[in-house]
């Protein structure tokens, strides 16, 4: 799925569950096609799980389609939707962000503080300074009114007489208003000029322009919650909904603990609120953001240190990693068994299961890592963003370069045919994107995908606006179409 710069959205591919948008379960689609159902929904944000997808657009709804099973549309049932459908119950708050796992979602929502109280004194020091300005502005009309006429019919007196006209109209209809609220509140039109100005001042509502400091950043997560990945404490635990569960058949167990785990609406992570959060990755069964000041939480499976706490127990709540508190984290990523994440100053950090190389920590450090640990061959690159898959992770530098590393069947790390084993265990170079400056890159579970400004080598494969790259090659980086591809997922 790709989003482009005048906020449509295309997607592609072979989808079940009508993941793909377009009003069927079960669709496959070769060319990036058109969202019909969204496209005058100006799009902001995209996110892709296993089987649904999520759509933010610039007025802050959320959109989402796909399979419900779990409740990660949350729309309030676990119904599946061919067709983009809204989610309204998110509190009234804007979208900034969303991100998708595979049977959970996330958002970052919006709101603002409200404008502080004032005393009376105070509002009328507003208000008579907006009424002096006001009269500054109406002179200053005046006094270009006057030199526009002097200047005879050049195109700056004609510019200065329509701005005059317009200073002159909206000063009458000022006038001409309180002078009706005079009459209307007096009941006299000798009202005098004090009088008609507290009347005035009745009427008057201060204006307020929210500043960045009054906005209210809040987490939101629904769906599946069996391993603690929605952050809401013991609740839609498999743990927890055991104890509720009384005897009965397997399957009627079974369907009663899905039941259980599954939240079908948003809900807010009481464990975020008043943090702001600027970026979220879920993946497989656990969660991660990043705060403002590049504090890193996570939270849900524990298996194989994911999470990177130093254990392989779950966490319910979101938790500071300890051993990156000293580190300002700018870009995060959650694989299916392990993670990754990028500090400011450029250093990348992987931990969990290291089975197929994923971590990119070298033969000797094959093993589960309970905590992040440094890859030295990444320093003084320039790192600056990170992917992770199922069983491989993905750099992009500040230069555009590309390194990849972990599973490689079937070629999906983009490192060529030539003495490439289906396991790279150290960050190696993608040289087929030499000459390309990358802006982004995503990966899949056995494909991945790359989005660039321009080409200038003969080594970057073809676009797909060219009709070159297929559906099943490694790289696909521009839908068919005059506006430029913003963002890939």
């Amino acid at each position: 799925m790709c989003l482009l710069d005048d906020g449509r959205v295309f997607s592609w591919g072979q989808a079940e569950f009508g993941a793909l948008g377009h009003g069927k379960m079960k669709d496959q689609a070769g060319q990036p096609r058109l969202v019909e159902a969204i496209s005058e929904a100006d799009a902001t944000c995209i996110a892709c799980g296993t089987f649904h997808s999520m759509v933010a657009t610039a007025e802050g709804q959320l959109w989402a389609f796909g399979w419900g099973e779990f409740g990660q549309l949350g729309i309030g049932s676990r119904t599946s939707q061919a067709l983009p459908q809204r989610i309204e119950r998110i509190g009234g708050k804007k979208v900034r962000t969303v991100a998708c796992g595979y049977f959970h979602s996330m958002a970052i929502c919006v709101n603002y503080k409200p404008p502080p109280k004032m005393t009376k004194e105070q509002l009328r020091d507003m208000y008579n300074k907006e009424m002096d300005q006001m009269k500054k502005d109406k002179k200053k009309g005046a006094d270009k009114g006057s030199r526009s006429k002097r200047g005879g019919n050049t195109r700056a007196g004609a510019a200065d007489r329509r701005e005059n006209m317009r200073a002159s109209q909206r000063a009458s209809m000022q006038a001409r208003k309180a002078r009706t609220q005079a009459r209307t509140a007096g009941g006299a039109s000798r009202a005098s000029g004090s009088q008609s100005q507290s009347i005035q001042f009745k009427d008057w509502k201060p204006s307020w322009t929210p500043k960045p400091e009054d906005e209210v950043r809040s987490c939101y997560t629904w769906g599946d919650g069996e391993h603690g990945q929605l952050g809401h404490g013991d609740a839609y635990t498999s743990e927890y909904c055991k104890r509720t569960i009384k005897g009965g058949p397997a399957i009627q167990q079974q369907a009663k603990m899905r039941e259980l785990t599954t939240l079908t609406t948003p809900r807010m992570v009481e464990a975020l609120y008043g943090l702001r959060v600027v970026a979220m990755s879920a993946k497989g069964q656990h969660s991660m953001c990043v705060t403002e000041k590049g504090e890193m939480y996570t939270w849900g499976c524990g298996a194989f240190g994911r999470l990177g706490h130093g254990t392989e127990e779950n966490t319910t709540v979101p938790t500071v990693v300890e051993a990156l508190a000293k580190e300002r984290i700018i870009s995060i990523s959650a694989g299916q068994h392990h993670s990754a994440a990028i500090s400011s100053r450029n250093e990348v950090f992987t931990w969990g299961k290291g089975e197929m190389g994923a971590l990119g920590q070298g033969e000797a450090n094959m093993e589960p890592c309970l905590v992040p640990r440094r890859i030295g061959l990444l320093s003084r690159r320039g790192c600056c963003r990170v992917e992770c898959s199922a069983s491989a992770t993905i750099v992009c530098t500040e230069r555009g370069t590309v390194y990849s590393w972990g599973y490689n069947q079937g070629g999906r790390l983009g490192l060529g045919d030539d003495n490439v084993d289906d396991k790279v265990v150290a960050p190696m170079l993608m040289r087929h994107l030499d000459g390309a400056e990358i802006r982004q890159i995503c990966v899949g579970e056995a494909h991945n995908l790359a989005l660039t400004d321009y080409y200038c080598s003969d080594q970057v494969p073809e676009r797909v606006d060219q009709g070159g790259a297929s559906l099943s090659d490694q790289f696909v980086t521009q839908a068919n179409t005059k506006s430029g591809c913003c963002v890939v997922m």
